[in-house]
């Protein structure tokens, strides 16, 4: 929802007057939406999340066994 802060309701762009178009921009949110509205997009991004890192340990983890194997060195599991 923060991408409606594009319009420009506060022209001088003051701290105040953005946390204003916030609290202005959530009331919106659940005036439309109901209070379920808040967390719309929460579940893409989890699953986004879980998948990230999920790609980042696989990586790690062929990486770290392609260096002991070029090293020549035994790779050991100790967690």
């Amino acid at each position: 929802f923060f991408q409606f802060g594009r319009h420009r309701l506060n022209p001088e762009n003051r701290t105040l007057g953005s946390l204003k178009n916030v609290f202005y921009l959530l009331r919106e949110r659940v005036r439309r939406f109901g209070l379920m509205g808040l967390y719309k997009g929460l579940e893409a991004k989890l699953l986004q999340t879980v998948l990230t890192a999920a790609l980042m340990i696989l990586v790690y983890e062929k990486l770290t066994a392609a260096t002991f194997t070029v090293m020549g060195l035994k790779h050991s599991r100790r967690h």
